[in-house]
């Protein structure tokens, strides 16, 4: 009995605990001060287990599992090919290399076993492929791949359409016979097992050169995105990533870093607004918006300005400037080559008295874009433009971007790890509402992936079109305890990179 209350004492005292964490509080960015606290074994114990969380009523299966909880751990339990690290270079796994001839990528396998000791073949890569094509995790990115063949030791992969960043879209799960039952065999750093009702994560034997400091990992069934908050600061999880999908940030008590997505956040025009059908007046939109200020003030600093369509940590362009400065003067000049004037400070007007008087559609449930619509409204406001701000409910908004009710809407995409811009530009993408997909920026894009032209001269055609405004690429949040030794080398590829390396202070 003595024991017992003991036990139940402590259980108590590690409550409290980490319930004064949850109302301690941290800046937006960084982490609060130190804090040093006596905890009992118990909570000594419990903080030294890593635990991660994941959906119990879920799959556990790569090409099966739906939830974002479940799929973030797949690249610890299965490996692809390759794997991106944070610019989107592809490092080979599976793979030992390969090579690509127009619409065809021969990628050759290096010697691998699964997890249950027998080779990784040829066939159990066709095999997963076949099943990643028809998976919610990888439809999307394989959609330009038509036939994967095996070819001795190698894989013969077939495109639809040019792409010269295919091999980024191999980072597809590999399991034995492409496997779609929960636990099949595969080869990554950790196994999964289950005792007692209880999930774990054991580190493999067949992944070389890896040695975590934590061989064992315990999984927390979070049966609801919403409570990671409350899951993490009673201790039940060391670690989580929130994507903030809801468009609002609420400070956590443990420590954040935030990790830069593919997610573009982008202002489109229609093209049936007869003012917007002139590419001077895009121009001079694109000219009048800070995208630096609704990163850090819209996006409460959780976003990064993004002055061309693609990611700006790709290495295609990470090491270049293409900063484009705000310009009202400039931006003024287009308008007025554009025949919208302006006399004694009124609305601009052109040549028939008709107003330039443009419309924002945005949802507003999500507060980051709601924020950035009135934001962008004030800035072209300075340039004499009347702007009008719809603000909808997301049903409502999206009934009225897919009718074409609107002059201007802010989207957002989730692009491919091959920085694909066809939902966008190319005609019937998914994303690609109100969008010129016939503009010379959709010509320049074709160009570029047929390899007739470079980056830059894509870019520049953008630009000169501008058939939608690039305003910046979200992040989401790292979350941990504050006695996890958190890596920095972590990224949205892979949230789990450096594991091998974590550890508890």
């Amino acid at each position: 009995m003595k024991k017992k209350i003991i036990r139940a004492a402590a259980a108590i005292l590690v409550l409290t605990v980490a319930l004064s964490f949850t109302f301690s509080g941290c800046s937006n960015k960084k982490d609060g001060g130190d804090e040093t606290t006596t905890m009992p074994p118990e909570a000594v114990e419990a903080v030294q287990t890593l635990k991660l969380p994941y959906s119990k009523g879920d799959k556990l299966n790569p090409f099966t599992a739906t939830s974002m909880l479940n799929q973030q751990l797949m690249p610890l339990i299965y490996d692809g090919l390759f794997a991106l690290d944070k610019n989107y270079n592809p490092q080979p796994l599976l793979a030992s290399n390969y090579s690509r001839s127009g619409r065809t990528l021969t990628v050759s396998l290096a010697s691998a076993k699964f997890s249950d000791g027998s080779s990784v073949s040829a066939s159990d890569v066709v095999a997963s492929f076949e099943s990643a094509k028809k998976s919610p995790a990888y439809k999307t990115q394989l959609a330009n791949f038509s036939s994967a063949k095996v070819s001795g030791n190698s894989v013969v992969f077939s495109l639809a359409d040019d792409d010269p960043y295919a091999v980024n879209c191999l980072t597809f799960a590999v399991t034995k016979g492409g496997s779609t039952e929960d636990g099949a065999a595969g080869r990554g750093r950790y196994t999964y097992s289950s005792e007692n009702g209880v999930g774990y994560l054991k580190a493999s034997s067949a992944r070389g050169n890896f040695s975590p400091k934590k061989t064992s990992i315990t999984l927390y069934d979070v049966k609801d995105l919403s409570m990671l908050k409350y899951t993490l600061a009673i201790g039940n999880i060391s670690f989580a990533f929130d994507d903030l999908r809801g468009g609002s940030y609420t400070r956590y008590s443990s420590s954040v870093a935030d990790i830069l997505m593919n997610n573009l956040v982008y202002l489109a025009f229609n093209k049936s607004s007869s003012a917007l059908s002139s590419e001077k007046v895009r121009q001079a939109v694109a000219l009048a918006i800070d995208r630096a200020k609704l990163a850090d003030e819209s996006f409460q600093g959780h976003a990064k300005a993004a002055y061309t369509p693609f990611n700006p940590d790709w290495n295609v362009i990470s090491g270049k400037d293409y900063t484009v400065k705000t310009d009202l003067e400039a931006a003024g000049k287009l308008l007025d080559e554009a025949g919208y004037t302006s006399k004694n400070d009124a609305v601009r007007a052109d040549a028939n008295k008709k107003q330039l008087t443009l419309k924002i559609v945005v949802n507003k449930d999500n507060g980051f874009k709601s924020a950035a619509a009135q934001s962008i409204k004030e800035m072209l406001e300075k340039l004499k433009i009347s702007v009008t701000v719809s603000a909808l409910s997301e049903k409502d908004y999206r009934s009225a971007v897919a009718s074409g009710k609107y002059d201007m809407y802010i989207g957002e995409v989730k692009l491919t790890e091959n920085m694909s811009l066809s939902p966008l530009l190319k005609s019937g993408g998914s994303v690609a509402y109100g969008i010129n997909t016939s503009g010379a920026a959709s010509t320049a894009y074709s160009a570029f992936l047929a390899g007739s032209s470079d980056v830059n001269t894509f870019i520049d055609a953008f630009n000169a079109d501008m058939p939608f405004v690039p305003l910046c690429y979200r992040s989401g949040l790292a979350i941990y305890t504050r006695t996890l030794k958190y890596g920095n080398a972590n990224h949205i590829n892979d949230v789990y990179a450096d594991i091998d390396s974590w550890d508890f202070h």
